[in-house]
């Protein structure tokens, strides 16, 4: 998690981390937006989400704080590595101010959707983006498309290189894209825009399938069967179709899917792990190395269950540094669970878990409910996005992730944002107060031309 900056641009004011002008000028635009807040708003957010939100933080700042005073076993790590120590300002900035960073479009959008056009002009920006991005990865993928280069392998050099994103972390916001377009195309009533949204879904598909996150792309497929199923069965059909044909136009990514299967697989040689079944497959190649990692680190959740170690607690507790020296794999870079589940209840113990997945069931059911029967068209437009999104999200989060904010779940927290908005106001009242406010000029008008006249007169 880096700060966004820019090379043309300073990267601090006054020697403090992460003032440059870009997070200055983010910083100014929320608190215009929170302070600007129009005595007509008729926003009205349940105290059950207030609840939950405020609740989510606590859990996030308490890791957080954890992590900052007990560096011990990380900084050791790093002697190993013969790598610098963080310093005290990294750490602030890169574990408590980037993730409240992430948070503030969604936060903007809360409070600055007061119409349902500004809402539907919201949801077309957060799919442009995801289609940008998905531009993106078939530009640098386009090689792999053609053949001319192994899928996985590229992935791993050129996304991050050229795009700024890890294949992994793109994947999950492809994912994410994917099945919220999924969502839009399902319930849009317009004939174009649905043909539209159509192509759109399968051009991100085609974007997520270069990626090579198998974890990210099998989240999209059953986040797209399960909105096919409430709203559009046709899904069951049409979904093994779209299958047979992506497999033989991407070049690996058959075998992409298929790693591990097989017998003779090299990924085992590389560390001292023997995850060889009787079958002959390979489950550290299957799992890229999570079903070695993850019963190390359900071994270490037994000793911590109730309230875990803190913020990176794959680092402080010792695991990182125990699969280095067990498993010689260094080279994988398990600095984390690789399940954002496994992530939350180490970090934050069963107790902190709870309650961060309250908060996002929460918002997934009533996103699921404006799905299946919301009272307008925008509602129900953003609940299908917002529904999908959230669904491929929590799914994804199997193969990795955190439940906390980063760099990958800045657009999940923008239609979070947009969804509280249109959810909890209402707009037929605003327009109401408007219109009686029109009115109520229209009408004094007359009576200060008449009591001018009079005093004229008089």
């Amino acid at each position: 998690m880096a700060i966004i900056e820019r090379p043309d641009m300073p990267r601090s004011f006054l020697n403090l981390p992460g003032a440059n002008p870009y997070n200055l000028c983010l910083m100014f635009i929320t608190l215009n937006s929170m302070l600007a807040k129009s005595v007509t708003d008729n926003l009205k957010i349940s105290n059950i989400l207030k609840i939950l939100f405020c609740l989510y933080f606590i859990v996030f700042l308490v890791a957080f704080v954890r992590m900052y005073f007990d560096m011990d076993a990380w900084y050791e790590l790093m002697d190993r590595l013969n790598a610098p120590h963080p310093s005290n300002s990294s750490l602030v900035v890169d574990f408590l101010l980037d993730p409240i960073k992430f948070i503030l479009p969604g936060l903007l959008l809360v409070f600055g959707t007061k119409t349902p056009e500004q809402g539907r002009f919201a949801l077309f920006a957060i799919v442009a983006m995801g289609a940008l991005l998905a531009l993106q990865v078939i530009r640098v993928m386009m090689p792999g498309l053609l053949g001319a280069d192994d899928l996985a392998s590229r992935a791993l050099r050129v996304i991050d290189r050229d795009i700024g994103y890890h294949r992994v972390g793109i994947s999950t916001i492809l994912s994410m894209i994917t099945s919220g377009v999924f969502g839009l195309f399902v319930v849009f009533e317009n004939k174009t825009w649905k043909k539209f949204t159509l192509v759109l879904f399968f051009f991100l598909l085609l974007s997520l399938a270069l990626t090579g996150g198998r974890a990210g792309l099998a989240a999209c497929v059953c986040t797209c069967v399960v909105l096919g199923i409430f709203k559009y069965k046709k899904i069951l059909v049409l979904g093994p179709l779209v299958g047979l044909l992506l497999v033989p136009i991407i070049p690996g990514l058959q075998e992409r899917i298929l790693e591990g299967f097989g017998e003779g697989n090299g990924e085992v040689n590389s560390t001292h792990a023997n995850a060889v079944d009787d079958e002959g497959r390979d489950l550290y190649a299957i799992t890229s190395g999570r079903a070695v990692v993850w019963p190390v680190i359900v071994n270490s959740i037994q000793q911590a269950p109730w309230v875990g170690y803190g913020a990176e607690a794959m680092i402080r507790a010792g695991i990182t540094m125990d699969l280095y020296d067990v498993l010689n794999a260094k080279q994988h870079g398990f600095s984390h669970p690789h399940n954002m589940y496994l992530r939350i209840i180490l970090d934050s113990g069963v107790l902190g878990a709870l309650v961060v997945l309250a908060f996002y069931i929460y918002i997934g059911f009533l996103s699921y409910r404006d799905f299946q029967r919301a009272e307008n068209q925008q509602t129900l437009e953003v609940g299908a996005m917002a529904f999908g999104m959230i669904g491929a999200y929590l799914l994804c989060g199997v193969g990795s992730g955190t439940f906390f904010p980063e760099t990958n779940t800045v657009m999940l927290w923008a239609i979070i944002g947009l969804f509280v908005a249109l959810h909890w106001r209402s707009f037929e009242k605003v327009n109401e107060v408007v219109d009686a406010e029109i009115s109520d000029a229209s009408m004094s008008k007359p009576l200060w031309l008449k009591l001018r006249v009079s005093q004229a007169q008089n």
